[in-house]
């Protein structure tokens, strides 16, 4: 299963569980989700602009998602995390 099936599986499953009632979302979930992606957006850019770079400022660009990532996986609890 590629990157893009398996973030689409997550986000399907978590609009599942909101849906339900099982997963009751507060204000600061929203605004951490809201901050991860952009953070997320601006550590990796549009998909023609990061095929048109080097591999190495490629590179630099995962390392930057990664840490965004990680930040906000750590800000977080509960069924987001």
């Amino acid at each position: 299963m590629d990157m893009r099936r398996i973030v689409a599986v997550l986000a399907e499953d978590a609009e599942r569980q909101i849906q339900d009632r099982v997963w009751k979302l507060e204000p600061s979930d929203r605004a951490l989700a809201l901050e991860t992606q952009a953070g997320l957006r601006d550590a990796v850019g549009p998909p023609d602009v990061q095929e048109a770079l080097p591999q190495i400022k490629r590179l630099e660009h995962l390392r930057e998602t990664l840490a965004v990532l990680a930040i906000s996986l750590a800000r977080t609890h509960g069924p987001l995390a």
